[in-house]
């Protein structure tokens, strides 16, 4: 009968006290390779899903989009383009906002602002949706 490793679930032999891969304890009774998956909710290439979502939506609120890309693939130059595009939105729209000024200078440049926070925020959603989702964004060099 064959045992799955707990930690990484890689099959071990029966006659093994530990993993051959990740040397961690066996237990005495076997674990099943796909309650260990459905228990961590692994994507297909080893990456836990509700850490993607985490780092999709939380550190969106403070500027920083795309880690959940990066997270799941740091090759793709597809979450580092989410992640300069974000942040370029998200601090220029803040300064733009909250910098100091008077009564007619606020009054041309509060919707300049405004617009560069909703960019921010479509770039959010859209992040988000590409992370979380079935929903793919395919970026294609010239």
């Amino acid at each position: 009968m064959t045992r799955y490793c707990p930690k990484c679930g890689e099959a071990v032999p029966s006659n093994c006290l530990t993993c051959p891969k990740c040397y961690a304890k066996m237990p005495a009774e076997p674990v099943k390779k796909e309650r260990r998956q459905e228990e961590q909710k692994v994507g297909s290439n080893g990456k836990n899903d509700r850490v993607r979502r985490i780092l999709s939506i939380i550190p969106g609120f403070f500027g920083i989009l795309g880690l959940g890309h990066i997270y799941m693939d740091y090759k793709q130059s597809k979450g580092y383009v989410f992640l300069l595009v974000g942040l370029f939105f998200f601090v220029i729209g803040n300064f733009i906002l909250w910098a100091p000024a008077d009564l007619f200078v606020w009054i041309l440049k509060t919707p300049i602002g405004v617009g560069f926070i909703l960019l921010y925020i479509i770039t959010f959603i859209i992040s988000v949706l590409d992370s979380a989702s079935g929903f793919r964004i395919k970026l294609h060099r010239m």
